[in-house]
């Protein structure tokens, strides 16, 4: 079978913005991205984040799920185009944030030339 892999890469900006979107939609008290004074991530398999920003006594924290959630919400918002049927994660590469989409696709037989 052939699969399709693709990976879409944040920036410390986008993903602070994207998580900061995604705390209000959840109920969270909204954070303005411009406040957020640093976004600390723990785990490299499993991601968590807190957002530490100066109009809140106490960070926010967001599960690896919640990132994923994040992430997905803000690609929608920006009209970046995601295929509903692929799986998503979320890794840590260097300095960035990357949503890696594998998407499983049926192939078909090809026979061999004569």
């Amino acid at each position: 079978m052939a699969q399709e892999m693709r990976e879409i890469s944040f920036t410390a900006k986008e993903f602070a913005a994207a998580l900061s979107l995604y705390a209000a939609q959840i109920g969270q008290t909204p954070v303005s991205s411009n406040l957020i004074q640093r976004v600390e991530l723990d785990g490299s398999d499993e991601l968590t984040a807190r957002l530490i920003a100066a109009e809140r006594p106490d960070p926010i924290k967001m599960s690896a799920g919640d990132i994923l959630s994040a992430l997905i919400s803000f690609c929608i918002q920006c009209r970046i185009p995601l295929p509903k049927s692929a799986s998503k994660s979320v890794r840590r590469i260097e300095d960035r944030i990357v949503l890696v989409i594998n998407n499983w696709r049926l192939s078909t037989p090809m026979s061999a030339a004569s």
